[in-house]
Order: C-alpha cells, then structure tokens, then sequence
C-alpha cells in the first residue's frame, strides 16, 4: 500500500517593484570546501522564479588572487514532514532566495549580489567572508577525469569511502 504524498502549494508569482534588501552571509569564516548560504530579501515582477528571462539573483564572488567567479542564485522552500501515515509536507517560513557557495582559496573573499529584474539591475552592498584553511585539503570531489566510473578528489586522489560503493 503506496503511501500518499501531499504538496503543499507555494506561491511563486511576485507583483511588486524590483527589490533587494537585507543581503547576508550565513558565516562570516569557513573553511575551505565548506558550504556557505548567501540570503536576501527579494521582490519584484515575475510569474516564475524559475525562469531566468524574468529574474535571476547572482552572486558575484571575488576570490584573494583577484578572480571573480559567477554563482547563479535559485528560489526555494523549506519544508518538514508531517507525521502520521501520510507522508505530507508542511511549509516552513516563506519562500526565499538563496546561493549557495564554497571557496576553494583561503583568505579573504568578497561577494555582491545582482538581482536582475523588470529591465532593471539591482546590487547589494559588498559583504565580506574569510575562507580559512580546508579541514581535508584534498578539494572537491568530481567525477574521474581517468575513470568516469569512479569518483577522486581535485588533488587526484580517490575516496574510499565512495569508490567502494560503485
């Protein structure tokens, strides 16, 4: 007997003048390797968040060595699960705007976040984030450039731990 599912509805459509306001980190240090939340508060005149003709957030991340890097930023809903038979999700808070981001540089780095909008660009003012050394200096982990079938970290090694999986 399947389990029923049950979606709440979100609203996507905004109506308002391009908007934001209140940007933030969710650290002011991390180290390296490590995801950090970029937030703010956004309005502005869409039908779909989800449709980059009609709005997008980026954020602009300028590294120590000067590079500056393009993180397109996306619109989500947080939820929980309900309890009982019914697997149903149950909204949590309001709809947001988020970016997600994880440097690979330690030392000081830069962000500004552009809304694009209704013809027009907004950007935040400029915040700030130290990224301290990686706690496994190994970098990201991708897919094998030698062997698509296994997985190894940005310095060449492979992961065991993922690698025996496959």
């Amino acid at each position: 007997d399947p389990t029923p599912v049950v979606f709440p509805t979100v609203p996507l459509a905004d109506n308002r003048p391009p908007a934001l306001a209140n940007a933030r980190l969710a650290k002011a240090e991390l180290p390296c390797f490590e995801k950090l939340a970029i937030e703010a508060d956004i309005q502005g005149t869409w039908q779909n968040p989800f449709a980059p003709e009609q709005v997008t957030l980026d954020a602009q991340v300028t590294a120590p060595d000067g590079t500056t890097l393009v993180i397109p930023g996306f619109f989500m809903q947080d939820y929980a699960t309900m309890r009982g038979n019914t697997a149903e999700l149950e909204r949590q808070g309001e709809p947001r705007w988020l970016v997600r981001f994880a440097a690979s540089q330690p030392g000081p780095h830069r962000v500004q976040l552009v809304l694009r909008n209704a013809g027009r660009e907004i950007r935040s003012p400029e915040l700030a984030f130290t990224a301290l050394p990686a706690r496994d200096p190994r970098g990201f982990l991708r897919v094998s450039r030698r062997n698509p079938r296994y997985l190894q970290f940005d310095d060449g090694t492979r992961s065991e731990e993922h690698t025996s999986e496959l």
